[in-house]
């Protein structure tokens, strides 16, 4: 008999806490896009964290399978437009076995969240990018399309399947106010992503941040940290293979296991300086803080691999000018003298390079950015609606996102491009909750 009370004890015990599952996830429709909520000051495990996460995305977008397999088939025929070699199965397996080396190599918690996650979907279905299913493997590649995809984009330059963005910040002598003041253009060519914008806001003391970018997708690809820095990250095309010392890692993790860790600049440019032997694409990282703003240009080809901080009075390129003082800006470009050129070479990059140093010429005499002007350039376009980066558009037709965030405020908007109309011929920005952040 106490046997059996002492079970009936244990069962009723494990049904209770079933039932009173603490909630760290919270998941709301803002017509437009997303607001994400994940709370794990209370002690709920990143597993736990990422199961509450996929059932409360399964609710809110029901149809998250299919638009996450849609991206992956849209990525598997891009590639195959452009090799002609390559069918679409092998591309597949290919991006599988990347995806496949990342996962092994990444953080045991954010390993934990995704695997959580997964297990919502269709966790043991076979691998196929055309059945509107998401097996776990291609959750995994999902949130992996920003380190693998970029290998393969650098076979896109020059067509509808590239992926660029840009940047524009100014602080000190070159901001209106004093303090930075940064404009971050996301330009992503799978329209279907625009489905799925979301603001991620991750409670977690001290480690809390604040990320721009994805439902479902747990990595970095704009954020914001507690102690004021800001990061994006942009692909830099050179057309020559990364060829990692060891097993490849996923930059966009480790670019939030730095934001969650560290309360500098120079110490996230460090961490990821720490592991650039490991990283699989050529990029650039945006960074910023409460006093100066830099670009972390990581030029990983070939034997020598760069990995330096490029501030306003850095020494760039042959012919490359850049005269605005406490003012920096990127394209999808290496600029620093010694890395790969990849600049002069590609048109996307050197029309919209042109394009903001133009528009900054023309800023009022005293050569200080407001935010008005800040919002202003990162909405030009030349003709009638936003078009062509070729052109020298910064606001142009692949343009998904714009963020403008002010550090020591701090203030968050952010443009989202809806996925059912033509891109707005002006950009209207939604203010953002980030009072988490002071």
């Amino acid at each position: 008999m106490r046997k059996v009370l002492c079970s009936t004890g244990i069962l009723l015990s494990l049904i209770f806490s079933c039932n009173h599952e603490k909630k760290a996830v919270s998941i709301t429709d803002k017509n437009g896009h997303y607001e994400i909520t994940i709370d794990l000051a209370g002690g709920v495990s990143h597993r736990t964290m990422g199961m509450q996460y996929g059932r409360e995305l399964i609710k809110a977008i029901p149809d998250f399978e299919e638009i996450a397999n849609t991206i992956i088939n849209m990525l598997v025929i891009g590639i195959c437009h452009i090799d002609k070699n390559s069918g679409p199965e092998e591309v597949f397996d290919e991006l599988l076995k990347k995806t496949d080396t990342l996962r092994s190599e990444l953080q045991k918690d954010y390993y934990d969240e995704l695997e959580g996650i997964s297990s919502n979907f269709h966790y043991d279905a076979t691998n196929d990018y055309t059945d509107k299913l998401l097996s776990r493997d291609e959750y995994y590649l999902m949130n992996f399309l920003t380190d693998i995809g970029g290998e393969f984009f650098d076979g896109f330059i020059g067509n509808k399947f590239s992926m660029q963005c840009c940047s524009i910040s100014a602080f000190k002598e070159g901001s209106e106010t004093g303090n930075p003041v940064i404009a971050r253009i996301f330009d992503f060519p799978v329209t279907e992503m625009r489905k799925i914008h979301a603001i991620t806001t991750i409670k977690n003391r001290n480690k809390s941040i604040v990320m721009i970018g994805f439902a479902g997708c747990t990595g970095i690809h704009s954020a914001i940290n507690k102690h004021g820095i800001f990061t994006a990250i942009y692909y830099s095309h050179t057309g020559k293979e990364c060829i990692t010392e060891r097993k490849g890692k996923s930059l966009i993790y480790d670019l939030r296991y730095a934001l969650e860790n560290y309360s500098t600049l120079s110490e996230v440019a460090d961490y990821i300086k720490t592991n650039k032997s490991r990283y699989i694409i050529n990029s650039l990282i945006s960074l910023s803080d409460r006093n100066e703003a830099k670009v972390l240009e990581c030029d990983l080809t070939g034997e020598e691999k760069t990995c330096e901080l490029r501030s306003y009075d850095s020494k760039l390129h042959d012919g490359i000018s850049w005269e605005h003082k406490d003012m920096i800006a990127n394209v999808n470009s290496f600029l620093l003298y010694g890395n790969e050129d990849n600049h002069s070479t590609q048109p996307m990059n050197s029309t919209r390079w042109d394009s903001i140093n133009t528009m900054l010429d023309k800023t009022d005499s005293t050569g200080k950015l407001s935010i008005d002007e800040l919002i202003r350039i990162a909405s030009y376009y030349r003709g009638n609606r936003p078009h062509s980066m070729s052109e020298g558009d910064i606001y142009n037709d692949m343009t998904g996102q714009i963020i403008i965030f002010q550090p020591v405020e701090p203030s968050l908007n952010v443009f989202f491009c809806p996925f059912d109309t033509d891109s707005p011929l002006i950009p209207d920005f939604e203010n953002i909750d980030i009072s988490i952040l002071r």
